[in-house]
């Protein structure tokens, strides 16, 4: 199912996005083809959805009919405008690169055939899955997670209906393809490199991998590669419009993740390579990124600080800004700080945009001598940078041993990359290329740097690749710039040596398909053989919806009563069940259980008696309930040897629910475990007889 739901994800998308970009790319006077325009449409109607999936969600009412009345009448405004300049583009063309573009992509999609739904909530991903269902069911947002990936998810329930709240991640996948492929061809890199670039995103086993995981960096890799894609786009154009766009792909990341912030300082470094590396109006498109840029990114930081507080205001900003930077933001959560900022931004905005236009007037010409300099050792002085702020820290073998998980094709075609980029320098490009590589490889160094920082040594995780989803968001999609590189050197090089001498084309094209073949066995076979063992929890969705339905009516109220801490088992997800079981049944399919609400996180268990059951009932003001009753042996069912005593039972059914997980290890080897519990659910009704019993009552709990 979610295979098949890729093209309709891609329709929805391109029917808003693509007009766009033909809007935008006549702005800039520029006719990029079907090709580009499909992948800037791809990103702007992605854009689209995401905003006013939040706008949507904030209202209450993110709903298939709300998005068709937002979205039709936009659309049909967009394709009116551009009408003559779809009329003149004419019907695409068949290329030999286009089958090829074809097939890999097919490929692609075949790879990512099972998006993990993570019901669960032991960790932040269940988070995400459950509150998206609980915002496509019209539910509120929580303060303790950033909204957007959310959002995105809810997005995928609307359409696909709650089997499909994962089903979206298959297609961000293979939005993330398309746009490094694009980058790549906007570089000048060649069609050996679009296709290298494409092979190595569709068969690797990381992006395959974050291509079927719900974590947050499945969508931020998207829009971070999105910004540098169209501030490339925006710079060859001149397209102001388009520069304005990156800026708002900027203001997204900051409303995924609240890594977002280190873009802020790179847009900076690339307003400054525009200013002394390309032409003064490569600088004015730069100063106009970095104003909308500002502007977004404060507007994303300011919602984050209201209505994330507990996360990104209270937990995540202490821990990356120093007190004197965090002082002035702490207060952000409310209105008048926020609109003060907003207009303080809002100025400075304004200034970096006279200021950029004032400098590309006076165009500021350094010397022969400096320009050398600076196009030679640009991209060397940002990689020695690097490198000394990793050997500053006492520990960074944790970044090094994450990059040896990434499939070695990559990582040998990317460090030869960035030899040929080091040893020929800025010279050779022009303008927007210059800015672009020098944004790029900036960003890689800076995510690299803080990867290490807050990793140090190699550490476990409960999940396959949890610790390098950082590094696939962040870094990633520089890497795969960088073997780009190498293959269009690589090509070059044949095409001077090899290919001009007699025979030589055959020799190429021989060489081309052993390596292409070499690189596939390595990717499908390799590092990603042991992930497609299994599909990491496997059924989880089915599992648990089989358990609301033997629990009946939705208004028969849930007590829920689990597994002690000493008999779960060894290799357990959390330490305990209800976080597995009692809380999808509350959020996702939306039970009320009368149990959890006064229940942190990580403590263990209620493990209930039936005396205890009726005083939740009776706290509750309920006659009759659904007891749901979790165990790690099958041969303990509830209530166990003494019966229900006060309560009258009914055993309506039993679960058996297995939970396959392959957990990150370090030092040792790799396997796939699979967890199983029984779960047993009971009709619960009280008898005549009085009962005293504890009924510790609380608030409910909010949704």
């Amino acid at each position: 199912m979610p295979a098949l739901l890729v093209p309709v994800f891609a329709a929805l998308v391109l029917v808003v996005g693509l007009p766009g970009a033909v809007l935008l790319a006549r702005r800039g006077r520029e006719a990029p083809g079907w090709g580009l325009l499909a992948v800037e449409g791809l990103l702007l109607g992605l854009g689209w959805y995401l905003l006013a999936g939040l706008v949507l969600a904030h209202a209450g009412a993110l709903g298939r009919a709300q998005l068709l009345t937002a979205t039709v009448p936009l659309a049909a405004t967009l394709w009116w405008a551009v009408r003559h300049d779809v009329r003149a583009l004419g019907l695409p063309r068949l290329t030999p690169l286009g089958v090829a573009m074809a097939g890999v992509l097919v490929l692609a999609v075949a790879l990512r055939g099972d998006p993990v739904y993570f019901l669960y909530q032991t960790a932040d991903f269940g988070e995400y899955v459950n509150r998206a269902n609980v915002l496509a069911g019209g539910g509120p947002f929580i303060r303790w997670f950033l909204h957007l990936f959310s959002v995105c998810l809810a997005l995928s329930t609307v359409v696909a209906g709650q089997a499909g709240t994962v089903a979206i991640l298959p297609f961000l996948g293979l939005v993330l393809l398309v746009v490094v492929v694009g980058l790549v061809r906007r570089l000048g890199l060649g069609s050996p490199a679009q296709l290298a670039a494409a092979g190595l995103v569709a068969l690797g086993p990381v992006p395959v991998w974050f291509s079927q995981f719900p974590a947050s960096e499945s969508l931020y890799a998207v829009l971070q590669v999105a910004v540098l894609y169209l501030t490339l786009a925006a710079l060859q154009r001149s397209g102001f419009a388009t520069a304005a766009a990156a800026g708002a792909f900027a203001g997204l990341c900051m409303l995924t993740r609240g890594n977002a912030l280190l873009l802020a300082g790179l847009i900076g470094l690339a307003v400054v390579a525009a200013a002394v590396l390309a032409r003064p109006r490569d600088l004015r498109v730069a100063g106009v990124l970095a104003a909308v840029a500002a502007v977004a990114m404060y507007g994303g930081f300011a919602y984050n600080a209201r209505y994330s507080d507990a996360y990104f205001l209270h937990f995540q900003l202490p821990r990356f800004l120093p007190g004197p930077l965090y002082a002035p933001v702490s207060h952000l959560d409310r209105a008048l700080p926020a609109l003060a900022g907003m207009i303080l931004i809002a100025a400075v905005a304004a200034a970096v945009v006279a200021s950029t236009r004032w400098l590309a007037r006076r165009s500021p010409q350094v010397g022969p001598r400096t320009a050398l300099l600076l196009e030679r050792g640009s991209l060397g002085a940002l990689v020695a940078g690097g490198v000394v702020a990793l050997g500053s820290f006492t520990d960074a073998s944790g970044l090094w041993e994450a990059l040896g998980r990434f499939d070695p094709v990559l990582l040998i075609l990317a460090g030869a990359g960035l030899a040929v980029l080091l040893a020929q320098g800025l010279g050779p490009l022009d303008g927007p290329r210059r800015v672009t590589v020098v944004f790029a490889v900036s960003t890689a160094v800076a995510f690299a740097v803080l990867f290490a920082h807050r990793i140090g040594p190699p550490r476990e995780a409960p999940y396959h690749l949890y610790w390098e989803r950082y590094l696939y968001s962040e870094l990633y999609p520089v890497l795969v710039l960088l073997a780009g590189w190498a293959v269009a050197a690589a090509g070059s090089l044949l095409a001077r040596t090899v290919v001009a001498t007699r025979g030589g084309l055959r020799l190429a094209a021989g060489c081309a398909v052993a390596l292409a073949s070499v690189g596939a066995g390595l990717q499908l076979w390799g590092g990603g053989a042991l992930a497609r063992e299994h599909t990491l929890l496997d059924g989880a969705y089915e599992q648990v919806r089989a358990i609301d339905r033997l629990a009946g009516e939705r208004a028969a109220p849930i007590v829920f009563t689990g597994v002690p801490l000493d008999e779960l088992p060894p290799h357990r997800l959390h330490p305990n069940t209800f976080r597995l079981f009692a809380y999808p049944l509350f959020e996702t399919f939306g039970r009320e259980v009368l149990n959890i609400h006064d229940l942190h996180p990580a403590d263990p268990d209620p493990v209930l008696d039936p005396v205890e059951v009726v005083g939740w009932l009776r706290a509750g003001g309920y006659e009759e309930g659904v007891v749901v009753a979790v165990a790690a042996r099958p041969d303990r069912p509830w209530p166990g040897p003494g019966g229900g005593g006060e309560l009258s039972v009914e055993h309506r059914g039993r679960v058996e629910v297995t939970i396959p997980v392959l957990a990150r290890r370090v030092g040792r080897p790799q396997a796939w475990r699979v967890l199983v519990f029984w779960v047993d659910v009971l009709h619960a009704s009280l008898t005549d007889a009085p009962v005293t019993g504890p009924p510790p009552a609380g608030p409910a709990p909010s949704r």
